[in-house]
């Protein structure tokens, strides 16, 4: 795909990208999970350590908070200080 724009842009949301350049499924859908929005009270789950975040804040401040972990198995959790969320990052308060 090509593009014009800050191509370091955090997110890539000043990327302008060519109309008639060659996207891939995975970069349309990277695109169109960056405009939906996470609602507020909504669970999601990290993936590599099978913890749960509930969302507490959308706007301004985005923030979310530890919830538990579905790893069984774990003697001890760590809580790291933010999170990615399709592609934005979270606090975790």
């Amino acid at each position: 795909m090509e593009s014009t724009g800050n191509p370091y842009a955090d997110g890539k949301d000043e990327q302008i990208i060519d109309p008639y350049g060659k996207a891939t499924i995975a970069d349309i859908e990277y695109a169109f999970a960056q405009l939906i929005e996470v609602c507020v009270n909504t669970v999601v789950e990290d993936k590599s350590s099978k913890a749960t975040y509930k969302v507490t804040s959308n706007k301004g401040k985005l923030t979310v908070t530890y919830n538990s972990s579905k790893n069984k198995n774990a003697s001890k959790a760590v809580i790291p200080d933010l999170v990615k969320i399709k592609g934005k990052k979270y606090k975790v308060t």
